[in-house]
C-alpha cells in the first residue's frame, strides 16, 4: 500500500525484525521498543518513542548504589530481546558500581508459574530484587512473591509498576519501586 510511515510495533524483538524491512523499503517507522540494540544499529528510518535501556539502567544503578546502598542484588528477567538487553545493561551497571549480582534468573515470555524463581530469589539473600518482565508476567510474579512471603524490596521499570500490573496483581503490587522514563530523572530538558 506504499505507506509513508509505519507506527509500531512496541516489543523490542518485533522491532528488531521489522526494522530490517522498513529500512530496506526506506519507510520511516515509529516504534516503542526499549532494547538498546534498536538504536545501536544506526537505522535512520527508526524513531523510538521510549527511552532505551542505555538511559534507564544507569539511573537504576545510581539509585541502587546511592540511595538503597545495595551490595548484593538478584535479577529476574524475561528471556527475549527486551529482557536480554535490559539484563545485560543492568549487569554492566552493577559491575561498574561494585554491586554483586547473586542471582541472574531468566524467565520465559508468557510464563505462568514463578514459584521456583521466587525460591531462587529468596536463596540469593540479596538486598534488592531487580524485576524486568513484561506486564502480565510481572503481575503473576508479584502474586507469587507475596504468596511466599518474601520481604526483599523490588525494583523495576514501568513494566513492573504500570497500571495494568496494578490491576492484575492487586495488592501484590504495593511497595514496588522503579524507574519510569518520563520523570525528573529523564534526560529531556523539557521534563527536567
Amino acid at each position: 500500500n506504499k505507506p509513508y510511515v509505519i507506527i509500531g510495533p512496541v516489543y523490542s524483538g518485533s522491532v528488531l525484525v521489522d526494522m530490517q524491512l522498513t529500512q530496506a523499503a526506506q519507510i520511516p517507522e515509529i516504534v516503542g521498543g526499549e532494547a538498546a540494540g534498536i538504536t545501536e544499529k544506526g537505522d535512520p528510518y527508526v524513531f523510538r518513542t521510549s527511552f532505551g535501556q542505555q538511559f534507564s539502567m544507569p539511573r537504576i544503578g545510581k539509585y541502587l548504589h546511592d540511595t538503597v546502598k545495595a551490595k548484593i542484588v538478584a535479577a529476574l528477567w524475561v528471556n527475549d530481546a527486551f529482557g536480554k538487553g535490559g539484563r545485560d545493561s543492568f549487569v554492566k551497571e552493577m559491575a561498574a558500581r561494585n554491586i554483586k549480582v547473586a542471582a541472574d534468573i531468566p524467565s520465559e515470555a508468557g510464563q505462568a508459574d514463578f514459584s521456583a524463581d521466587v525460591v531462587k530469589l529468596k536463596a540469593a539473600n540479596a538486598d534488592v530484587v531487580f524485576v524486568y518482565l513484561h506486564e502480565e508476567e510481572s503481575a503473576r510474579f508479584l502474586r507469587e512473591y507475596r504468596k511466599q512471603g518474601v520481604k526483599t524490596p523490588l525494583i523495576g521499570v514501568d513494566t513492573l509498576l504500570g497500571q495494568k500490573v496494578i490491576e492484575l496483581a492487586g495488592g501484590a503490587a504495593d511497595g514496588v519501586r522503579g524507574f519510569v522514563g518520563l520523570t525528573i530523572e529523564a534526560p529531556v530538558a523539557s521534563v527536567e
